[in-house]
């Protein structure tokens, strides 16, 4: 158990370990590609090791220092990957990407409402995924896929997914959307070899057959704001060369720092090597929304995109609405926001979480559970969550194992609250053994 004490003040100086999602991410990448890769920095630790295990049946990786060189293994044509039941950072993507590259996945525990949601979008898309039990479990499998296109309607949560499966089964694509897909893999798959490019529909068409697929998609399909995309991927040859990947900073981590800065603003923070793409500052914005104007300052460049060190400055912790769309976007960072919600002035409304509730067990009443926990008051939405703020809350127990995200985030309330708070911390120490440590050399606790 992680115990935590009431804070005065938060400061020092964090550098963000390298992101394990984007570890992750990009292994799972160079399977789809085809071709070897080094991937740096990884930090050991028990959340990596056993992403190796994970992977090991698909990819051949080999630590050198603080890199992994990672090879797709050659005589894998039919092989089989078995993944958790409970939901993880990219799933669908993943997911859809394994599945085009006719891989079975098998998960120990069937994770039923996603499965089902899974065949669904893959029905959209002309595609046919079959699941059948295995050992108590199920094993999902792409059984047709020669019609494969992406609908008109696909939203950015469907989209992201879809690339996965086109990816997966050496497609191109060109597709006209009304949003800008924040993701790591407008990024990532470039530094892959791949031609991904998202341009402003009014820009032009290369060529007439493009200009009248665009016109198409315009009338079937319509901006709410008045601007559209054109997001234009070919994954249908790539390169036999070892790509090189810099993995930015843990953004959930810095999310869990900037939430507990936002909650205990005496003393001066800086969170270095955090990413600062929108697919990784969810967290940052809402504390702009709140009134909060971050000193920003960008220090380099990543396969994940630029990063930079962050500090708060002072400000009123005030309710907002936020729209959590796309949802693979903010997914992992919605604790930290619901902590936040927790001490701010008024109400705040998160919204756009019904995919949460495909998880197990659920994710909006697992993170209502700690919210209860913590003394909060809540209401509930089918597709959101409503907090009503407080000044001041007690100190609490979490016994639960709970993911690194939820635990992190909740962790950090504690230096907010009255008295002592315990959480169980196995997932904790997972991800960020150094967790602990970490709270201790930047807390000034309140004797």
């Amino acid at each position: 158990m992680l115990t935590v004490k009431a804070a005065k003040a938060i400061g020092g100086r964090i550098v963000l370990p390298p992101s394990p999602d984007l570890l992750l991410l990009s292994s799972v990448t160079a399977l789809g590609a085809g071709r070897p890769m080094r991937i740096a920095p990884v930090v050991s630790c028990p959340l990596t090791e056993g992403l190796r295990e994970l992977l090991a049946p698909a990819l051949d990786i080999a630590p050198e220092g603080d890199q992994w060189r990672v090879t797709p293994r050659q005589d894998d044509d039919a092989g089989s990957i078995t993944l958790p039941a409970a939901s993880f950072r990219f799933r669908d993507f993943i997911v859809f990407l394994l599945l085009g590259l006719k891989k079975d996945i098998v998960f120990a525990q069937t994770p039923a409402k996603a499965i089902a949601r899974w065949q669904s979008l893959a029905r959209s898309a002309g595609c046919e995924i079959v699941s059948k039990d295995r050992n108590g479990g199920a094993a999902l499998s792409l059984m047709s896929s020669e019609a494969f296109a992406i609908p008109a309607a696909a939203d950015a949560d469907a989209l992201h997914a879809l690339l996965g499966l086109a990816m997966g089964l050496r497609r191109r694509i060109s597709h006209q959307i009304d949003f800008h897909f924040p993701s790591p893999l407008r990024i990532l798959l470039p530094a892959l070899g791949y031609a991904f490019t998202l341009k402003s529909a009014g820009e032009g068409a290369e060529n007439e057959a493009l200009a009248k697929r665009m016109r198409f998609l315009r009338a079937r399909k319509k901006s709410d704001q008045g601007v559209s995309y054109l997001l234009n991927a070919d994954f249908s040859a790539g390169s036999n060369d070892e790509a090189a990947i810099t993995l930015p900073g843990d953004d959930i981590l810095g999310s869990i720092l900037l939430a507990a800065k936002g909650l205990v603003q005496r003393g001066n923070l800086v969170v270095e090597n955090m990413p600062l793409e929108p697919w990784a500052t969810p967290v940052l914005s809402l504390l702009r929304k709140m009134g909060c104007r971050p000193a920003v300052q960008e220090t380099g460049a990543t396969s994940g995109g630029r990063v930079g060190m962050i500090q708060l400055q002072r400000f009123d912790l005030l309710g907002r609405k936020t729209d959590c769309t796309p949802l693979y976007q903010y997914a992992a960072h919605i604790p930290s926001m619901v902590v936040l919600a927790c001490f701010a002035q008024g109400q705040s409304v998160l919204r756009g979480l019904g995919a949460l509730r495909d998880d197990e067990p659920d994710g909006i009443e697992r993170i209502l559970t700690c919210v209860r926990a913590l003394g909060g008051r809540h209401g509930e939405m089918p597709d959101g969550i409503v907090i009503d703020g407080a000044k001041q809350l007690d100190g609490f127990d979490l016994d639960d194992d709970l993911p690194p995200s939820l635990g992190g985030a909740f962790a950090v309330a504690g230096l907010k609250c009255l008295g002592a708070t315990s959480i169980a911390d196995t997932g904790l120490s997972q991800r960020w053994p150094g967790f602990a440590a970490m709270l201790d050399e930047i807390g000034e606790y309140r004797k």
